[in-house]
Parts: structure tokens; sequence; C-alpha cells
């Protein structure tokens, strides 16, 4: 169903509700913990509030029946986990009338808020901010959007300079109270209802043909030309003049069309096309789902599988929603080689869930993307030779996507199990051509057109191309540390002494530090984020850049240096960053060695997840 103003309208969805509300809870195991600073109370557990949204709809036989399903389904939880779940009286489900009037939804909402307040405080954080700060977020106008010049002089009152009162705006956003982009817009979304309200308007056009349903959205009628358009997914921005929302949406001149679509474009929400006859911009998310079964011809190399799962159990956990649309902008925008959309034509995927890239290496070959809901299945259908080029590719766009809806990387490359449907080879990063199976008690023998996927990084079989490395039997073995990846406890630990310095150690390692405020409480958390940043970050991450960072500033990181200095010649350090014996490092014949070649890795920190789930909520709402 789609609701606008009290009415609902039916639309089709291969998904159910259920399926939607699986989906959406699943990509929850997948959110890295918060990057916030200043958290004086951290929450000691999550809380689940489920939300009857048919509940008026249902008879009372049903709703018993399906209060008994979710109770026995919750029979098998731990004593702990049972209290977090919020009860409705004797009842397990929290009833909301979704269709009711404006004045009613907002009563629920209140009630509903009140709930998690009474109820949550376990699963609350407390924040410890500068009483100014408390008092300048109170101070806003009681309006979706501010400009960024009133809130710098509101910020005045309270006598806070520009760059404080940036900070201050910085880590609201941080915290979710507000959307603050300074790089593309002059405005500050103190609610983001506008910007979802025009999103879901837009596609909803794509959702629902109902005459009345479309009135309630549309100030003016769209030529079918145009609606036909963007249910392929491509539009123009004068689109949005014809959508009742925008009355709201660019009620300052400060931020109108242009300023929109730029900030989409920041997003990665959409993509600009060129020689596009259809339009100019193209959004994934107006596609249709899949309802057919979608197939590939054989290619030369097996497909490969992009599979999540939990950190510490290893159990096998669904694709993240809204993941893959935001990886396929990710791809076309990506600039090392030409990629663009395939044409609407037999043996081609153009869907929300299943898409078909044209990539230009040497020549162009066809990149299909299929959102199994299981897992990620990639084809290509060029040179086997461009599989790892392709794979690395993918990789970074899935890096990127994931840290902008600030999901963990807890993904990994595998292939289809040949000896059973429910299983998958997990490929082995630590050992060349070794996949483990998740079901199956032995990993398969697998054939050369599954590992043409890694041959760069092939280990052994890269001395055939003469290439050697040469070990210095001389070469202080401290040497061989210098190089290696410090652990985030380490660093820490060695650090913790200096954690005021918080600020000068995370801009001498190039990440951001303006957010995190220089409160006296806070600096280990601080000091632990910068090193957190740089690992993510993934340039340069080793002793070495650590120990160059003290010499620079030896006045400040001088007797720093040398307590690392003695770390890394302590047996500990050799245990963990070289455990292999002396002699193994030793001069050896050409054969014995070989050079190997890991692709570094490019990630674009560009925080968006609050708009990438809003995307999500639509569909969950609206299609439901």
């Amino acid at each position: 169903m789609y609701r606008i103003d009290g009415q609902y309208f039916p639309c089709h969805s291969k998904s159910s509700q259920l399926a939607f509300f699986q989906s959406a809870v699943s990509t929850g195991a997948s959110f890295k913990p918060l990057d916030i600073s200043c958290i004086s109370k951290k929450p000691t557990h999550s809380m689940h509030l489920v939300l009857g949204t048919h509940y008026d709809k249902v008879s009372d036989a049903t709703l018993k029946e399906k209060e008994e399903i979710l109770k026995s389904s919750m029979s098998s939880l731990q004593s702990y986990l049972k209290n977090c779940v919020i009860h409705h009286k004797k009842s397990i489900m929290y009833p909301v009338n979704t269709i009711a009037a404006s004045e009613e939804r907002a009563k629920y909402s209140e009630e509903i808020c009140k709930a998690i307040w009474c109820h949550g405080s376990d699963a609350s954080l407390e924040i410890k901010i500068p009483i100014r700060w408390f008092a300048f977020e109170l101070s806003l106008p009681e309006q979706s959007i501010v400009l960024v010049k009133d809130a710098l002089s509101i910020g005045e009152r309270y006598g806070m300079n520009e760059e404080d009162t940036k900070q201050a705006l910085r880590y609201f956003h941080n915290v979710s109270l507000m959307l603050y982009y300074p790089k593309v817009t002059n405005v500050i979304f103190i609610d983001s209802k506008p910007i979802l309200e025009i999103l879901s308007q837009l596609l909803a056009l794509t959702y629902i043909d109902d005459y009345d349903a479309l009135a309630s959205i549309l100030d003016k009628r769209l030529p079918l030309e145009v609606t036909n358009n963007l249910e392929d997914g491509i539009f123009n921005e004068n689109i949005f003049e014809h959508l009742k929302s925008k009355s709201v949406v660019f009620s300052l001149p400060e931020f109108q069309m242009s300023d929109l679509i730029r900030l989409l474009l920041h997003l990665n929400i959409i993509t600009k096309l060129e020689d596009e006859p259809k339009g100019h911009y193209f959004i994934p998310y107006a596609l249709p789902s899949y309802n057919e079964p979608v197939s590939i011809k054989e290619t030369n190399a097996k497909p490969l599988l992009i599979v999540w799962r939990e950190e510490e159990s290893e159990e096998i956990l669904p694709a993240p929603t809204g993941l893959f649309p935001l990886t396929i902008v990710n791809l076309l925008n990506q600039k090392e080689y030409v990629a663009k959309i395939s044409p609407s034509t037999p043996g081609y995927f153009k869907f929300r869930d299943a898409m078909s890239l044209k990539i230009t290496i040497t020549s162009k070959h066809t990149l299909h993307l299929i959102n199994r809901y299981t897992h990620i299945e990639v084809y290509f259908t060029g040179p086997t030779q461009h599989c790892p080029l392709v794979r690395n590719l993918l990789k970074t766009a899935i890096d990127n996507s994931s840290d902008a809806m600030h999901l963990k990387h807890n993904y990994v490359n595998a292939f289809a199990c040949p000896n059973n449907e429910s299983c998958y080879c997990i490929i082995n990063e630590d050992h060349h051509k070794v996949a483990d199976c998740t079901v199956c008690g032995e990993s398969p023998a697998l054939s050369n057109d599954y590992w043409t996927w890694f041959n760069d990084a092939q280990g052994r079989d890269e001395c055939n191309n003469g290439t050697q490395i040469k070990h210095d039997n001389d070469q202080p073995s401290d040497e061989n540390i210098l190089d290696k990846m410090p652990q985030l406890n380490d660093l820490v630990r060695l650090f913790d002494s200096y954690a005021a310095q918080f600020k000068l150690i995370g801009i001498a390692l190039s990440v951001r530090v303006d957010d995190l405020l220089p409160c006296p409480e806070v600096t280990t958390n601080n000091l632990m984020q910068v090193f957190q940043r740089w690992i993510r970050r993934d340039k340069d991450v080793t002793w070495r850049t650590i120990l160059r960072v003290c010499q620079d500033y030896p006045d400040h990181l001088g007797k720093a240096e040398a307590e690392v200095k003695q770390f890394l010649s302590s047996p500990t350090a050799h245990s963990l960053y070289d455990p292999l014996p002396d002699e193994s490092k030793s001069t050896t014949r050409a054969h014995d060695h070989c050079f190997k070649f890991f692709p570094s890795k490019s990630h674009a920190f560009v925080f968006i997840a609050s708009l990438i789930l809003v995307l999500v909520a639509i569909l969950i709402l609206y299609l439901c």
C-alpha cells in the first residue's frame, strides 16, 4: 500500500512486508559502532520495537495468532534480550494506525517516543557537550530549513565564533539531529522531512498509477513520456516543478532546484548522464525490481559472489538493504574506467536489484550484477585477465557505499559450492587457491575458471614471470616490522599518555579531527577515533608512518618515538608482527621467493546513511 494524506492506494511488490522487515533488521548487524565524540554513557544493548502497522485491519483472531507466533519465536532468546523488547500493555506488538489523519498520527508518534524513552534507558547513550552548544541548538528556529548565516548569528549570541558554530553543526549532523552539508549547500535541514517527502513523491510516480493518488502528489500532470523515462531511472531536474512538496523544499531562495540536484549528486543518490536524450540524471532507486528469474549465459569466468557475514559467529547475513543501488552509482561515478548503463534490450538487466553495466577497459565489456538478497552475484563477459581489475573496482565501490551507509566491511568473496546449493565456498585470503565451505565438511577442488578472479595475487605462481625478492641477511629484524600495519590496541596503549595531542596526531596522519571536541575527559576516546579513521583510510598505515609523525613533532612526541621504538624491538612485537623464524629471512635462491602485488584501496568517506536509509524506509513503508 502507498499512503497519501490518510488515504491508501494499492501498489505491487514481489517482496512481502515481512521480507522487507527482515532485510532491514538484518542490515542492523552490519552497522558500525557509533563514531562520535563526547559520549559519557554508552548503550549496553540494542532495543526492539515491533510496530503493528496494519493493526487496525486485522481480526482479533489473526492478531492473537500473530502474537503467539512472535512469542514462540522469541522464547529462545536469552533473558536479557527479552527485556529489550518494548511491550504495549500485555501485547508484544505496539498498535499503530498508519492511515490515520495527521493529528492522530502525531499522537501515535508521541506515544511511541514516550514508550521508547521509558523502556530504553539501557539502550540509550548520553553525550556531554558544551552548554552553549545545547543552548544554541534549542535557539534554532522551529522550521525545516535554516540558512547557515542565520545559524552563525545565533551562535554569536552565545559567544561562539564562526568555527565554533560550524563545529557544533557538524557534531549535530553526526548525531543525526540535523543535516548539514557545507560543501554543497548554504542551508541546514533541521527537519529532514522536506527532503524525504520530495524523494518519496518522486519515487511514488513509478509505483502508483491511481489517478487520485497521482493528484495528491502532483501540482500539474506530467507527460507520459516523462513518467516512462523515470520508470527507466532517467529524469530531468524540471520534474521537481510538478511535485507538491516543492513549496516546502524550495521555500528559501538560497535552496532551489539546482541546489537539490547538487546535494543528491554529492550523496551519490543520483548520477549525471552524458549524451542521454531521455534525461540528464539517473536514479537506480526508481527502477522496478526483477520479478522473473534472471540468469546469465555461461561466461569464461565462474560468477564471483559477494557474501556478508557476522564477524564473530561468521553467520551468513543478507546483503545490506539499500547497498546495491548505491554501489551501482559509485561504479558509474568512478574515474578509472568508463562505465555506462547498458541498453534496455534482451540480455541486459536494468532493475533496482539487477544491473548490467558497459565498462571500457581495453574495449567495451559487460559487467552483470545481481542482488540475490542472500548475496550479490557478479558476472564479467570480458577477457579473464581483466577479472582481478573488475573485482578491485567493485570492492572500492562496495567499500565507499558501506562507508556512506556507516556499515562495516564485513563482506567476503565467495563462490557457489558445486556440491551443495545452500553452501558458500568462502575465499581464504591467507592461502592461495583455498576456499572454505560454510556447510560441507571438505573444501572442494575448484577449477581455474573460478580462480581467474584472483590472478593478481597468485603467490608462488608469479615466480614464472622471473620477478625476485632478495632478503638482506644483514637487515635488522626490526626493519621487517616497520612496514606492517599497527593494531589499534597497540597504538592506543603507546599513545595514551599523549592523548591530549590527538588533533596534532590526526592532522599529521591526514584524517579528519575538526568534529572531535577538545574535552579533557574524552581525549583518549578522541585519540582512538583518530587511529580508527587512519586505519580505515588504509593509506600508508604502517609503523614507519607512526615513527615519522613522532619525528616531525619532536617537542610533542619525542618521548613517544622512543617508546614506540622500544616496543618494536621487544619480543612481544616480533611475535605479533614478524613471527617468521630468522632463518626464513636469509638470502635464498630466486625460485624460493616471489614478489606479491596487492592493489591498494581507495576510500572516499562520504557519510550519507541518513538519506540512503530514507530511501530504504520509503520502500518498506510505501510498498507494503
